[in-house]
């Protein structure tokens, strides 16, 4: 019930807003979540009302099988991203024909429920490889998408619960086999339990308990059918231990929705955007740090190195860069391309000074060898900057 309100509500945002989550390489499989839940109320419903029960099966069978076709020719066209595949492909097509299986064959539709349960089986055929070659061989999913690997515990227990729906008889060697592979998949989520308990609870933890919870259904047709010793303490374990289990989902979603952290963002998810303050000045380039050569502070004392008086003379001609932001400021050029204009101005009038500085070495250095009696250096007193 609590998914049909979901899909309810999700369909009441518009057309545009379901194509885009058919679209979405992600989101798209769980579109059909609600059809197969209401295939399963529609049998239940079939108890009291068998017409009305029936009818919901058929019609919610079709819009599952629709919805699983439009989404197979959209991934067969759209150029998909094996990083984008998950185990939640399932959902629309194995899931959906497994279900449609059991149910049509509850409303006595047998016919029907044999063409459904081949629609799963190949499905399941066809994209457990997909699925299985994109989790073992490509990167880790991201954490809102880890519960999700719970749903490769669900096609093999649809199918033997299909099949002992559709076979009305005992144990074969059809229903062995698909129980040997439902018992590999359950040791493969014994391993990942240490994965699963390092994860933050999101709504993704839902996915544990369709799987679980058919695969405990399996699991009571298999003790039904073979009768073991202690098989009465064995089903009501077994129907205990998962109305534990998903009660404690329930109460642990409660209590992150009153938190509002039931749709939190992970802590390894995409960072959000950060937008800039009003009024902040974009990051200064590399060199940014030297501009206050450019513009000394007042009261700042530059004190000029000793050395020939030419020097001296050549370097207290050059202007400071002042003048020139002011122009720039004049001319209207924004506050970093001011300072690069100034940069360049002083960088060259820099080379200029340092051409004089070379001819006044090389000047002195020959009047030495010469014999001429070496110009005497004066010291120039600092001046201050106003």
């Amino acid at each position: 019930m609590v998914l049909l309100v979901l899909g309810w509500l999700y369909a009441s945002q518009g057309p545009r807003q379901v194509m885009a989550g058919l679209r979405d390489p992600v989101q798209a499989p769980f579109v059909a979540v609600p059809a197969i839940t209401a295939m399963m109320l529609g049998a239940a419903l079939a108890g009291v009302s068998f017409a009305a029960g029936r009818a919901l099966v058929v019609v919610f069978l079709a819009v599952t099988m629709c919805v699983g076709g439009w989404l197979g020719g959209q991934w067969i066209t759209g150029g998909l991203d094996p990083a984008s595949v998950h185990p939640g492909y399932y959902l629309p097509t194995v899931a959906g024909g497994l279900v449609g299986a059991i149910t049509l064959s509850q409303v006595h539709l047998h016919a029907l429920a044999q063409a459904s349960f081949g629609a799963g089986i190949v499905s399941w055929v066809i994209l457990g490889s997909v699925v299985l070659n994109r989790l073992m061989t490509a990167q880790r999913l991201p954490a809102a998408l880890q519960p999700v690997t719970a749903i490769e515990l669900a096609p093999p227990a649809l199918a033997g619960v299909a099949w002992f729906a559709l076979a009305a008889r005992g144990a074969t060697v059809i229903a062995y086999a698909i129980g040997g592979y439902l018992v590999l998949m359950a040791l493969v989520q014994i391993r990942l339990v240490p994965v699963y308990r390092k994860l933050r609870f999101s709504p993704g933890f839902w996915a544990f308990t369709f799987s679980y919870a058919i695969a405990i259904t399996c699991a009571l047709e298999w003790i039904t059918r073979t009768n073991p010793p202690g098989a009465t303490g064995y089903a009501i374990a077994a129907i205990t231990a998962i109305t534990v289990f998903v009660g404690a989902i329930a109460a642990r979603s409660l209590t992150a929705v009153a938190r509002g952290q039931f749709l939190a963002q992970p802590a390894d998810g995409p960072p959000a955007p950060r937008t800039p303050a009003p009024g902040s000045l974009p990051a200064r380039p590399a060199g940014s740090r030297h501009r206050h050569r450019l513009h000394p502070a007042p009261g700042t004392p530059r004190c000029q190195r000793p050395g020939p008086s030419p020097v001296n003379a050549r370097r207290s001609q050059i202007p400071d860069a002042a003048p020139v932001v002011v122009q720039d400021q004049r001319s209207g050029m924004g506050r970093e391309r001011r300072w690069r204009a100034g940069q360049r101005r002083a960088q060259s009038r820099r080379h200029d000074s340092d051409g004089s500085v070379r001819a006044a070495q090389l000047q002195t250095v020959a009047s030495a060898t010469s014999g001429m009696r070496a110009s005497t250096t004066t010291r120039t007193p600092c001046r201050t900057v106003s």
